[in-house]
């Protein structure tokens, strides 16, 4: 059965549905579980294959691209149309690569039992101490309408988008409560509202990693620094003192209360390596990563746009009932 992602939807893949692999169908979509990593916080693997050599990937939201790996992995999975375009990765923290940034074609990849054809990805290397085969970025998952289940572990392809909706209605049978996110096409981000300690702000919702709220925004809203406890490294190299706030801060998420968190501050910009600006945006304000994903056994939908949560009943009940 062969069918294919529409021009409109980001004109990226070509999509031949395959029968095959260990992965079971549930409905209309192929569920495969999500592997968890501790590489600066916890991260969401899911195994592929590309160029018929199997390789384990991040599922990376915040990575605002359709996919990337690393030269070595480029040239093993047959990646073809190299070209440079620019000064891009890190070998280490704090060391930008001189190998830079390549894009280039990846002519097969097979993921869920599904084969994906002529893949644009970048090439630029990132640490590898651990290992890191590559990432799937944000426009991969929104172009393939992938579910990230944080509650029974696992990561789901929609055979169409009406599996997507029968899937959402289920959820919400389930109790789940339904929060409608949005797609930045500027810098490839996902952007829910919130607030973290009564103050009103954007948020980035992040597959991966912990909760990080920008220093700018921790003063504005009166959340106390704690200790130094680790160093950002930049994707452009820059690093930087990660402190730990020094209390739990109150989140809010599209009106429904969540679990409270102590996040990770430092300067988001300089992480980035951007200016500051005068005012808020999502890429710069919270981010809610793996952290916040599984302790309210979240499900993304990137398919519809929909962030599920348990109710505050079901992941904190003594929070609940205060």
């Amino acid at each position: 059965m062969k069918s294919t992602v529409s021009a409109g939807l980001l004109g990226l893949l070509s999509l031949v549905c395959c029968v095959g692999g260990a992965a079971e169908p549930a409905g209309g979509i192929t569920y495969i579980p999500l592997q968890f990593r501790t590489i600066s916080g916890v991260r969401p693997f899911i195994d592929v294959e590309m160029g018929g050599k199997k390789f384990l990937m991040k599922v990376h939201s915040g990575a605002e691209l359709t996919m990337m790996t690393i030269h070595a992995h480029a040239q093993a999975a047959g990646v073809t149309g190299m070209k440079h375009v620019g000064s891009y990765g890190i070998s280490k923290p704090g060391e930008v690569s001189q190998l830079g940034m390549d894009a280039g074609v990846l002519p097969e990849m097979t993921v869920a039992g599904k084969t994906l054809r002529n893949l644009p990805i970048s090439v630029f290397e990132i640490p590898q101490d651990p290992p890191v085969d590559g990432m799937l970025g944000s426009k991969w998952l929104k172009a393939l309408r992938a579910i990230v289940d944080y509650d029974k572990l696992r990561f789901g392809l929609p055979a169409t988008p009406e599996d997507n909706v029968l899937e959402d209605q289920k959820l919400l049978g389930e109790g789940y409560i339904a929060h409608r996110f949005t797609f930045n096409d500027a810098n490839g981000s996902y952007q829910i509202d919130g607030e973290i300690d009564g103050v009103k702000t954007p948020m980035t919702l992040v597959t991966v990693a912990e909760n990080v709220v920008d220093i700018e925004l921790a003063r504005e809203a009166g959340i106390p620094l704690g200790p130094v406890f680790d160093t950002y490294a930049g994707p452009g190299g820059a690093v930087g003192d990660a402190y730990l706030a020094k209390r739990m801060v109150r989140l809010v998420v599209d009106g429904q209360t969540v679990v409270s968190d102590r996040p990770q501050i430092y300067d988001t910009y300089a992480y980035h390596g951007e200016p500051r600006k005068a005012a808020r945006d999502n890429a710069h304000s919270v981010r809610l990563g793996a952290d916040f994903l599984l302790a309210n056994q979240a499900v993304i939908d990137f398919g519809t746009n929909t962030l599920f949560l348990r109710p505050l009943s079901v992941t904190d009940p003594a929070a609940a009932g205060k």
